[in-house]
């Protein structure tokens, strides 16, 4: 198991790396560049948690500021995030960019892109546009309570001349893989986002988890960050996320006797997923295409199986309490 790295918050230590970086890699510093708004005041690069963390890292950061976002509503509105949630633009930097700074359109708090810089579009403390129809743990608006990062990956291959990307089990697409230097950044990214808020493990939670189709309530509105999201990784290496173990012996969790859709059913609901209203044939196999994408994304066909109703018992026993 590769050793969990901790980034500790002592403004020294930052300032350490920063140098050290600095020396070895003095074409990456940090590059604050600001497109504001009138009557807009973002913190400083001395006092930003995330421009220090890119600083450390010797990594770009800049700031474009989005006019898609206002105060956090509701049950999120004053208070600190509860969720974060990854994002894969399935376009590259430029495009998204134009999009982000379009009126009444969508943005996300930040963007990662394939060199591992980050670019902020909204500050942590207000509402934007990135969850959009959806829910998690019975909260029908998540842009009030999330911080949503995108990531620049293409997503999988869907036209022509797009290079060929990677077969997973139970998908006819073929998807593309996160560069590693985005991912370098990422996963500090998170793990400060998730220290600074306390966020909990099973509320770090990809788009598609909570993505609903208006019409049926049922998942399937969205596929990212994708099967090939390194989920584990991140969890592994960041302690950021859930993941399971199926060494563990259950605490709590109980296997189903009988109906083993049914226990599936409850017990995605339980762990998080939105609840169509009406459970169906079809809407099930959505349920546990997308859990399958988070979780176990070798094979993800959608079916019940053995190993599926494993994992989702280990994932709800570890982190759900009932």
């Amino acid at each position: 198991m590769p050793k969990k790295i901790i980034l500790h918050q002592s403004l020294v230590l930052l300032v350490l790396l920063a140098s050290i970086s600095g020396c070895a890699n003095s074409h990456n510093r940090l590059n604050v560049k600001e497109e504001i708004k009138a009557g807009s005041t973002p913190l400083t690069d001395s006092t930003d948690p995330v421009a220090q963390l890119a600083r450390a890292l010797g990594k770009d950061f800049e700031i474009i500021q989005s006019p898609n976002c206002g105060e956090r509503r509701g049950p999120g509105q004053g208070k600190r995030p509860t969720e974060l949630m990854i994002h894969y633009t399935a376009c590259e930097k430029d495009r998204v960019v134009a999009l982000f700074k379009r009126p009444d359109n969508v943005a996300s708090h930040y963007l990662v892109d394939r060199q591992g810089g980050i670019t902020r579009f909204v500050e942590e403390s207000k509402r934007t546009l990135h969850a959009g129809v959806g829910a998690w743990h019975g909260n029908t608006d998540v842009n009030s309570t999330s911080i949503g990062i995108e990531n620049i990956n293409l997503g999988y291959r869907n036209q022509e001349g797009q290079p060929p990307g990677q077969k997973v089990e139970g998908s006819p697409k073929e998807w593309y893989p996160y560069d590693e230097e985005l991912l370098h950044t990422l996963g500090p990214l998170c793990q400060d986002i998730v220290e600074r808020y306390e966020i909990k493990p099973n509320n770090v939670i990809g788009h598609s988890d909570m993505a609903t189709i208006r019409e049926t309530g049922s998942l399937g509105r969205k596929i990212d960050p994708g099967p090939l999201f390194p989920w584990e990784r991140l969890h592994r290496t960041y302690d950021v996320g859930a993941w399971h173990n199926l060494k563990e012996s259950l605490e709590k969790v109980e296997f189903p006797h009988q109906d083993q859709t049914e226990w599936v059913r409850e017990h995605l609901v339980k762990y998080g997923y939105p609840h169509p209203g009406t459970w169906n044939e079809e809407n099930t196999k959505k349920a546990v295409n997308t859990f399958q994408m988070h979780f176990r994304p070798g094979n993800i066909v959608g079916e019940i199986d053995e190993e599926t109703i494993l994992i989702l018992a280990s994932l709800v026993d570890r982190y759900i309490e009932t």
